[in-house]
C-alpha cells in the first residue's frame, strides 16, 4: 500500500487520513449487531497509543497496536458510548466502560486496565485546552473512574 507524503497527509481530511492509514479490517459482534471496523496504522495518532475512533457514518477504527483480545471490549465501549450519548444518557462514557469491562477476562484484566487508564490519561491531556467541553469532562470522569477499578 502506498503511503501519502507528510505534505499530502497534512492536506487530507481526517476521514481521508483514516482510510490512507488502513492496514486491515475485521468485524465483531457487539450484542446482536455485527460491527465492521478498520485496523489503522498507529502513526495516525502517535500522541495517543491504542486509540479507537468513529467517523460520522458509524465507521469504527482501531489502532493496529491494540492486542486482538482487547478489541472486543474496546469496541464495545466505543459503540455503547455513542449509542448512550445519542439517547441523552448522563455519564454515558462511564456506563459504556462498565459494559466494556464485562468483556474482559480475569486473565488479562490488570494489563487491560493499565492500557485503558493510560489511554484515558493521554486522551485527557490531548483535550485539556477545552476544560469545559462535554467530551473533556466525560474523558476525565472515565479516567478517574478507572483509577478505582480492580
Amino acid at each position: 500500500m502506498c503511503r501519502p507524503s507528510q505534505r499530502e497527509e497534512n492536506e487530507m481530511s481526517f476521514r481521508e487520513r483514516v482510510f490512507a492509514k488502513k492496514v486491515g479490517t475485521d468485524s465483531l459482534y457487539i450484542g446482536a449487531e455485527m460491527i465492521h471496523f478498520a485496523i489503522v496504522d498507529a502513526s495516525l495518532e502517535p500522541k495517543l497509543p491504542n486509540f479507537v475512533g468513529r467517523l460520522e457514518d458509524n465507521y469504527y477504527f482501531l489502532s493496529e497496536e491494540i492486542p486482538t483480545e482487547y478489541r472486543k471490549p474496546i469496541l464495545t465501549h466505543e459503540v455503547n458510548c455513542f449509542a448512550l450519548k445519542a439517547c441523552g444518557r448522563h455519564n454515558h462514557c462511564i456506563v459504556a466502560t462498565e459494559e466494556e469491562l464485562r468483556h474482559v477476562s480475569q486473565e488479562i484484566r490488570q494489563d487491560y486496565l493499565a492500557l485503558r487508564r493510560t489511554f484515558f490519561r493521554n486522551l485527557a491531556r490531548m483535550y485539556e485546552s477545552q476544560p469545559t467541553s462535554s467530551f473533556y469532562l466525560q474523558i476525565c470522569s472515565t479516567r478517574d473512574y478507572l483509577v478505582g477499578v480492580q
